[in-house]
């Protein structure tokens, strides 16, 4: 890679090419149509880089691309992308396929999907390895790891369910955080208290987690004839574990509709 090159620098973009760039050792172009996006890019710390706002300049000088943009932008993206040198194409685009995206341009397209914790560089994020080279792969995770973890999927149909899952379920794990801190006002905390142990519970446990499986930890709290075991009962009573499956499943749904 001799330069590496970011067109769509919103949120998504910013924050990946945030953790990228404590492992970047090349030139970074980026590109959008906001100067005021651009603007950020001098915060990142990287060592080398160039803002632009017409993507062109990205597909003649860049051997790297990310694609961050809008679904809506897309083809007009790669087809100015389609002109350049060649290169290899990292795809964030939502709902946009790797065979749509390979019929506008003669490029490697990899097709990769992240989710919302990649603003605070714990995502997870989810890489079509659609017969990746061994050097694609290595520079897919050591580009994509520093927001997060980085898992890879052989039938880019499973990103459906990894939207479902991943993609969405930030917002269901919100509302699961909202539901506990309003309950705990009406057992008489204090809001902000309320809101503090629900955040910090949610947090810790995920920790405990990469250490012991759900079910484990669920049997540690859960003493017999105990305040837990009492809570999971009427939790299951009111069809929390069937909400939240259908959550996923109606999410994933969906996203193979879109």
């Amino acid at each position: 890679m001799k330069r590496f090159g970011v067109i769509g620098f919103g949120k998504m973009g910013h924050a990946l090419l945030g953790g990228m760039a404590n492992v970047m050792d090349v030139p970074v172009t980026i590109c959008d149509i906001c100067s005021e996006a651009l603007a950020d890019a001098s915060r990142l710390g990287l060592k080398s880089v160039e803002t632009t706002t017409d993507p062109s300049v990205v597909s003649q000088t860049c051997d790297v691309v990310l694609v961050c943009v809008k679904p809506v932008h897309a083809e007009a993206i790669f087809n100015v992308l389609a002109g350049g040198c060649s290169k290899t194409l990292f795809s964030i685009v939502a709902g946009l396929t790797c065979e749509r995206m390979r019929s506008w341009v003669s490029h490697r397209v990899i097709r990769v999907m992240p989710n919302t914790p990649a603003l605070v560089g714990a995502a997870s994020i989810v890489i079509v390895d659609d017969a990746l080279q061994p050097q694609e792969r290595a520079l897919a995770t050591r580009l994509f790891s520093t927001a997060g973890h980085v898992h890879y999927v052989q039938n880019e149909s499973q990103l459906d369910a990894v939207t479902g899952l991943s993609g969405s379920g930030p917002a269901l794990f919100a509302v699961i955080a909202e539901a506990l801190a309003d309950a705990g006002v009406a057992e008489g905390l204090p809001r902000s208290l309320a809101l503090d142990l629900a955040r910090e519970t949610m947090l810790g446990t995920a920790r405990l987690m990469e250490h012991q499986h759900p079910a484990i930890l669920k049997e540690n709290v859960m003493s017999p004839g105990g305040t837990t075991a009492a809570g999971i009962l009427a939790s299951e009573k009111a069809g929390l574990r069937a909400a939240c499956e259908t959550f996923v499943c109606a999410a994933t749904q969906k996203s193979r509709m879109l």
